[in-house]
């Protein structure tokens, strides 16, 4: 069974997954803020973390930012009903996984977090030291292939793989505003004129 940490200083929110994921795989974990959070992640066995954006004590980028730094493989969303093109830059320089906004239906957020627990199983794979198994009748002990110098290569690899990934997306959003900016100046204008020509 797969764990998720939720992150929200609404209780009910946390009653409303749970009535959701009810028939689900998920085993459902509550914390009412980051510090909570911190220390229920710590204790391990977590896959993904459902933050909520806004909370009294702190936002879900912040905490979601300071869980990363104990554990560079986490896999994060941020639930928002925050416009997703205004909170982007923020969550990926946090490492935020993915947004979703609400409210949200039940296959989107279930979609949302198998994509999550995807990616979890996929960074924890890349960091994984293989093992050679032995043969039957090999009385010699498996072999680790991948010496710590290796292991920290992957573990840079993929470090280096989300920054380039984040990078790209930055550019993109960056894009997208100064699109939406010249359309709105385009915008104005055309409604400057037709006053000027009224």
């Amino acid at each position: 069974m797969s764990t998720i940490l939720v992150i929200d200083d609404q209780p009910q929110f946390f009653e409303m997954l749970k009535i959701l994921f009810s028939d689900s795989e998920w085993d459902l974990h509550y914390a009412k803020d980051p510090i909570t959070a911190i220390t229920r992640y710590a204790e391990g066995d977590i896959d993904v973390v459902l933050c909520d954006l806004h909370m009294s004590e702190g936002s879900g980028t912040a905490c979601l930012s300071a869980l990363r730094r104990e554990d560079p493989l986490l896999v994060g969303v941020i639930a928002t009903q925050d416009p997703q093109n205004e909170i982007a830059l923020e969550a990926l320089r946090a490492g935020v996984f993915d947004l979703i906004s609400k409210p949200f239906g039940a296959s989107e957020i279930e979609d949302t977090l198998s994509n999550a627990l995807e990616e979890r199983e996929r960074r924890i794979e890349l960091t994984e030291p293989k093992i050679i198994k032995v043969e039957p009748g090999n009385s010699r002990p498996p072999i680790r292939i991948e010496s710590p110098e290796q292991y920290r290569e992957q573990a840079n690899l993929l470090e280096e793989r989300e920054a380039f990934v984040r990078k790209s997306e930055e550019t993109i959003i960056q894009r997208m505003h100064e699109l939406m900016t010249k359309e709105a100046e385009l915008e104005q204008m055309r409604e400057d004129v037709m006053r000027t020509a009224g």
